[in-house]
């Protein structure tokens, strides 16, 4: 089992992969994304929010394509990493009570359901998933 350390290393480290991902798909883009937005009014309005008409009509007017490509290299990326520590730590918080109790479960699993063929792996995933299941609504009522 990794380590609690090693996961939220692990975690920080996406997330600064992630800043740079952020930048690179940005600057990829050629077309405006409230020309997009205009284009596909009845996807953004049903999968992302009510406002696609406002928001498309704010950044098409006040923003070229080229100026927001500049201000996501100048600003987005780094914005992006500098909330990494901040991210981190609500993350650190969140996954702490879940280190035990996870390594309990498996501990329990291990000792009750040998590891064997398909089947027998397919039944202990079950009941991993079922124990998890049941931590997860234990969490919700504290």
């Amino acid at each position: 089992m990794v380590s609690y350390e090693v996961q939220v290393k692990r975690h920080l480290e996406g997330v600064q992969r992630g800043s740079t991902r952020l930048v690179e798909s940005y600057l990829a883009q050629t077309v405006h994304p409230g020309e997009l937005a205009a284009k596909n009014e009845a996807g953004y309005i049903n999968g992302v929010n009510r406002n696609v008409k406002k928001w498309a009509r704010n950044v098409a007017t006040k923003r070229s394509l080229q100026e927001l490509k500049n201000r996501m290299q100048s600003k987005g990326g780094a914005a992006y990493t500098a909330s990494a520590p901040t991210a981190n730590a609500a993350y650190a918080s969140g996954a702490r009570p879940w280190r035990d109790i996870i390594a309990q479960i498996k501990a329990d699993v291990d000792a009750r359901m040998p590891r064997g063929d398909r089947a027998q792996n397919a039944q202990r995933s079950a009941e991993y998933i079922r124990l998890m299941n049941e931590a997860a609504v234990r969490m919700e009522g504290m």
